[in-house]
């Protein structure tokens, strides 16, 4: 473990990161915590390196008053790590974000005033603003993830669970509820978010509460993810209570569908048809990765980290 430096007095929020491999855009999600408009010495940054090759290293640079605490955690998986920042966390809040994150200025000053006002028996789950890298000129995986990725929104009022790039937990209500299920190398969140509900607590998503969050840009990038989604569904299926993919039911997956279309069309009006039906193709090589994730899953394999 590697600190920088240190408050005299507790702080009031620990942001926790995980970060594997990932150490450039774990370092501009830093840079973008040192410019928070809440104060530096209520808030510390706790940074979970999960086995990263080579061992990631704080940037020396960062303003001295910054506090940053560098841990190791080997257990793979970014809920493992999660885990660890929670145990390591000497906030009464906990703000969860992803190294390839960039929060915005008011994050925390916006969180910590939501829950004065809320009381701490709430889970807040924050807008996931997702950007491509060239806004002039999208690629289809991009435009694909900025239509259909991380919509936050709907895994609140749909789905029940807030996604941890930007998730804010009162320590009360982990205490309560408990850790993340460290066996899960996806859909942990979603886990997690049916154990807050089933304890009586609720899970506001709040817009104001911004972090920003870059499309995949690749289809290999893209695929990985829909792999490792594969995987956690199907490890919460084989592993947990059936209860808690109730939000897959018929009916839903329905809505899911006729939304998707809307999205589509919507895609369509504003970037033209050529780069939509890109997209359609995508969907139809997602579709096939999904079920050769899921045959390769039920012959025995592990799931993926990524």
């Amino acid at each position: 473990m590697r600190k920088r430096a240190q408050a005299l007095f507790p702080p009031r929020v620990s942001v926790i990161i995980p970060t594997y491999n990932d150490s450039e855009r774990c370092v501009r999600c830093l840079r973008a915590l040192a410019e928070q408009e809440f104060p530096r010495s209520e808030f510390e940054i706790l940074v979970v390196d999960n086995g990263s090759d080579p061992q990631l290293r704080l940037p020396s640079n960062l303003p001295e008053d910054l506090q940053v605490t560098l841990v190791v955690e080997l257990s793979p998986g970014s809920y493992a790590a999660r885990n660890r920042g929670i145990r390591e966390a000497r906030g009464d809040i906990l703000a969860s974000t992803d190294s390839d994150c960039l929060p915005s200025r008011t994050w925390l000053s916006t969180a910590f005033a939501v829950l004065n006002e809320k009381a701490h028996d709430v889970v807040l789950a924050g807008n996931i603003s997702l950007f491509p890298e060239m806004a002039e000129r999208p690629t289809p995986s991009e435009l694909y993830d900025l239509y259909f990725g991380l919509r936050q929104a709907r895994f609140v009022h749909e789905y029940g669970f807030g996604a941890t790039a930007n998730l804010i937990v009162p320590k009360p209500v982990l205490i309560s509820c408990g850790s993340f299920n460290s066996d899960l190398k996806s859909s942990g969140d979603r886990e997690w978010g049916h154990r807050v509900r089933a304890a009586g607590y609720r899970i506001v998503y709040i817009d104001a509460l911004v972090v920003r969050h870059p499309a995949r840009n690749t289809l290999d990038a893209l695929l990985a993810k829909v792999r490792r989604k594969a995987g956690g569904r199907y490890d919460l299926q084989s592993k947990l209570s059936k209860d808690h993919n109730s939000s897959m039911a018929a009916g839903k997956r329905a809505r899911l569908a006729r939304g998707s279309l809307g999205q589509l069309m919507a895609l369509r009006r504003e970037y033209g048809l050529i780069p939509a039906l890109g997209v359609v193709d995508l969907m139809l090589r997602i579709v096939v990765a999904t079920l050769s994730e899921s045959k390769r899953l039920r012959c025995g394999m592990q799931s993926r980290r990524s």
